[in-house]
């Protein structure tokens, strides 16, 4: 995985990313056809100009780090921002979220990356930004979003595809640069929460695991304009999935009431993400029932093992593999990443922030 420390100004950041990754965005723009599939350039273009002109209006800081990019690596603002948004004009799916908060080094995130060819442009940033809060970041290189990340106010963030809310026409934050705002400008869950009702998503939907260092913890389900949230059960119940015991947890399917009837994703050559995602939160439930003070060592084993031994690392499918995993600790601002974990070459790194 790349590694870069942004500082500055957008701009300046921008300039920064573009720069190093000049190289890695003309690879990732050539991909891009791969990931729209049949969705014509006309379209394409229709939802990127609402998402740029929502930009413009609410968030103009992004608007100036995206033409920072185009800068910095030389490429038009038109392709850095499709090489931006493609991730939420089409679907890149995977990926599973646990929250703990009764683990015991404190609450905790666990996280898998379940991820195609696109693994290969994975970075993680270590952001300082000229206001706000630094944090760290994972994503493609000389991109916006964040997968998953932390801030320096100990509110660590991860997300898992969703289904995508019908009738949208584009106006929103763009799908994974959505996480990205909540580590820059939330400080606790429940800011997190406000953040997310005030502000609507374009694209497909995201389940969103956020924890804070004070040991609040919940799934924002979040598409479009909809939302729903879902808390840890205070003990032990049969409530079904998605909840544990003081955790909570989420894969590529959305559980509440007001989030069914939406489109569901779906992967080439899996016969159903639905089924996949619902077998991992089958597995997760049975993991948090027989640990429910899990420790590190047990939660790196269930990231770690393969999904047919009821584990959460995807060996089966090239399009989802568990290239990366990831434990966060919000208390101790620190998030460890495992590489490797589906080709079974683990290298283990820590950062703090």
């Amino acid at each position: 995985m790349f590694e870069i420390t942004l500082t500055g100004s957008p701009y300046e950041r921008g300039v920064q990313q573009g720069k190093a990754y000049n190289q890695e965005l003309r690879k990732l723009a050539d991909a891009v056809p791969t990931w729209l599939g049949n969705m014509t350039p006309a379209r394409v273009t229709e939802i990127q100009d609402r998402m740029v002109i929502f930009l413009r209006e609410s968030f103009p800081e992004m608007i100036s780090e995206l033409e920072g990019i185009a800068f910095g690596s030389g490429l038009s603002f038109d392709t850095i921002c499709t090489v931006n948004f493609v991730s939420a004009i089409s679907a890149l799916n995977g990926c599973t979220n646990m929250i703990s908060l009764n683990a015991v080094p404190g609450p905790i995130l666990a996280k898998t990356s379940d991820i195609g060819e696109d693994y290969k442009f994975y970075a993680i940033q270590k952001v300082h930004p000229e206001n706000g809060m630094a944090y760290l970041a994972v994503g493609w290189a000389g991109c916006l979003w964040a997968e998953v990340g932390i801030n320096a106010a100990g509110l660590a963030v991860g997300q898992s595809s969703g289904p995508t809310q019908i009738g949208q026409n584009g106006a929103g934050l763009p799908t994974l640069e959505y996480p990205r705002y909540i580590l820059e400008r939330c400080r606790n869950v429940n800011e997190a929460i406000t953040f997310c009702k005030q502000t609507p998503m374009a694209g497909k939907g995201l389940n969103i695991a956020v924890v804070d260092a004070a040991g609040e913890g919940v799934i924002i389900e979040k598409s479009g304009t909809a939302i729903a949230i879902r808390y840890p059960t205070l003990e032990k119940s049969n409530k079904g999935l998605g909840a544990a015991q003081e955790s909570v947890y989420c894969a590529n399917v959305f559980l509440e009431n007001e989030m069914q009837g939406f489109k569901e994703l779906s992967i080439p050559d899996l016969p159903s993400l639905t089924d996949n995602s619902l077998l991992r939160l089958e597995i997760v439930d049975r993991f948090l029932k027989q640990n429910p003070n899990p420790t590190i060592q047990s939660i790196e084993t269930l990231l770690q093992t393969p999904l047919l031994g009821q584990g959460l690392c995807q060996q089966e499918y090239t399009p989802l593999l568990t290239h990366f995993a990831y434990i966060l600790l919000p208390q101790q601002r620190k998030m460890i990443l495992y590489e490797g974990v589906a080709e079974k070459k683990l290298v283990q790194k820590e950062y703090f922030i």
